[in-house]
């Protein structure tokens, strides 16, 4: 079942049940904070949206689609798996407990990378959520059972690399009715309006649901719930493992794998450096431009004349290209004679100078040769360039060849 459909059958009274709690938006609006554009991807309604930020959706439900307000971020009806912008579109791409419902969660989060410079996303720890949260401990192991296959914390992680991970604690008057939100108002779980928004109860087997929700309604009508779990009546917010995951391409501790480029990279490689040639349009000088910048043919002769590619890849994904006309240059000092370009038009763009790949920087040539170990008779396989001491942005680049072989 796709995602579309699976909330056009569940979602009828999502945004009515799944109100943005409001300690929720502090946290997740802080991880926006100075940025302009975003996009939400899995949008639903439009919650955690925030006003002060250009903002487009895109949600594959009608059903979610009729319930955002008509102040609502405008929104494009598409999947995670195909998101309809060019690379770097945006500043920030947003997913707030959608990942899971994706058909295919690395490619959404690839193409979250691909349009944006950050991504945030909330998604949760399964195994802290089965061991904390009494409803799935104790009355249904069969969500835990269920969320072993889902794409949550593990898979988020595994795919945007480098990120910061924090608790998103549940307040007791949480007004987001997520899975877990009614940690301390356990009647809430027997109201079918409520489980029919929290897709981890909506779509297991409903013979199952009805019958733990008879043992609960049992519980409660004897004191045995509150007998039970007295101790969560003296807490004001828990942790049931919710987290929200930043990551930022050019982030410290962030290492970009360098290889030598190959014929199949051709067209990616070409579509970089025209890319970047783009946004130095009216700076390049006018005897020196043409569209598009870098021909085809011209990749090629210069490949012929000794070029010799780099390109910078990450998840498949080619996010820059260097030229180098002698490598050795690079080793001993000596100014790079190629082109040196990077995508979202942030690549410092000139054939006459050095640079060296970052993230998504290309630095000067004069820093490149800062590191506190040169790299000798450079022949590796790899190359991987470790940001960890860049300031925001030039920085101070280390470099670490791998030699052939190992």
């Amino acid at each position: 079942m796709s995602a579309a459909e699976r909330y056009d059958q569940i979602g009828t009274d999502y945004a009515a049940v799944r109100r943005p709690d409001s300690r929720w938006v502090a946290r997740i609006h802080q991880a926006l904070d100075g940025h302009r554009t975003l996009v939400n991807v899995g949008a639903g309604a439009g919650s955690y949206e925030p006003r002060s930020m250009s903002v487009v959706g895109v949600e594959p439900s009608e059903i979610m689609i009729r319930q955002r307000s008509s102040s609502a971020a405008p929104l494009v009806r598409g999947v995670a798996e195909q998101l309809p912008f060019p690379n770097g579109a945006f500043d920030v791409a947003l997913a707030v407990l959608t990942v899971h419902h994706w058909s295919d969660p690395s490619a959404g989060l690839a193409e979250m990378r691909r349009v944006s410079r950050k991504q945030v996303v909330v998604t949760w720890d399964p195994e802290v959520f089965a061991r904390q949260f009494w409803l799935v401990r104790d009355y249904l192991p069969e969500a835990a059972e269920r969320e072993t296959r889902l794409a949550t914390l593990a898979t988020v992680l595994a795919h945007l690399g480098p990120a910061t991970t924090e608790k998103l604690l549940i307040p007791d008057d949480c007004t987001d009715g997520f899975f877990g939100a009614y940690w301390r108002r356990p009647h809430a779980y027997l109201d079918a309006t409520v489980r029919g928004a929290i897709s981890g109860l909506a779509l297991l087997d409903r013979g199952i649901v009805c019958a733990a929700m008879d043992r609960l309604k049992f519980d409660l009508g004897h004191g045995r719930w509150h007998a039970r779990y007295s101790e969560l009546m003296e807490l004001r917010e828990i942790d049931l493992g919710y987290r929200l995951v930043v990551a930022e391409l050019g982030s410290p501790n962030r290492m970009v794998p360098i290889r030598k480029s190959v014929e199949a990279d051709s067209a990616a490689m070409l579509a970089i450096v025209n890319d970047a040639a783009q946004a130095y349009r009216g700076v390049i000088p006018a005897d020196r431009w043409r569209d598009p910048y870098m021909p085809a043919d011209e990749l090629k002769k210069e490949i012929g004349d000794g070029v010799v590619f780099w390109v910078a890849e990450e998840n498949g994904r080619l996010l820059a290209v260097m030229g180098i006309q002698d490598k050795g240059e690079v080793a001993r000092g000596d100014k790079p004679l190629a082109a040196c370009a990077g995508p979202h038009g942030q690549a410092r763009f000139d054939r006459h100078l050095g640079g060296c790949v970052v993230g998504h920087r290309v630095l000067p040539e004069e820093r490149i040769h800062s590191c506190p170990e040169p790299v000798q008779g450079i022949s590796p396989s790899e190359i991987l360039v470790d940001p960890q001491e860049t300031d925001r942005d030039l920085g101070r680049p280390c470099r670490r060849a791998m030699d052939e072989g190992k």
